[in-house]
């Protein structure tokens, strides 16, 4: 098993870009949007598919999240391991 872990010099760099203000929003490419925005017929027969298309992607990336829920949060003592910084010395 490789353990990795902070030097003291690190865990500061560290702690200072998580006590930073977060002041924008993180780019996003919102291609989902940007199509619906250019199809100009409210019954145009893409817009399902690419509501179908969307969805399918949301429920994936979903069922990730919740997979990696379950390996990293499943009992106390997992988070606690898991979650620990360790400095160097």
């Amino acid at each position: 098993m490789i353990v990795y872990s902070l030097t003291k010099k690190g865990a500061l760099q560290l702690e200072n870009w998580i006590k930073q203000p977060i002041t924008e929003l993180a780019v996003s490419h919102d291609l989902f949007s940007l199509k619906l925005f250019f199809i100009n017929d409210q019954n145009d027969p893409r817009i399902a598919e690419l509501i179908d298309e969307e969805k399918a992607l949301i429920k994936s990336q979903l069922q990730h999240l919740y997979a990696r829920k379950k390996l990293l949060f499943s009992d106390q003592k997992n988070i606690n391991a898991d979650c620990k910084i360790k400095l160097n010395t």
